[in-house]
């Protein structure tokens, strides 16, 4: 994941609702790339956005976890 991809994926976690699209292709791609779920706070934050069932709870310990990271 590029510096821009996970700059993109911050500022959709701290509020930007326009990014979600491109934010989920991002997630995606590295997905299909690496096969990794998770191991980065923009992966972590991201597999809970990308999901039909989501934890909220995790979702919210991750962006907290992004909002740090920035």
């Amino acid at each position: 994941m590029t510096a821009n991809e996970k700059d993109l994926i911050k500022r959709f976690a701290l509020g930007d609702k326009s990014l979600r699209d491109a934010a989920i292709a991002i997630h995606r791609k590295e997905l299909q790339e690496t096969g990794k779920v998770r191991g980065t706070p923009e992966m972590d934050f991201m597999a809970e956005i990308d999901n039909p069932c989501p934890d909220l709870m995790l979702r919210a310990m991750y962006r907290k976890k992004l909002e740090r990271n920035w």
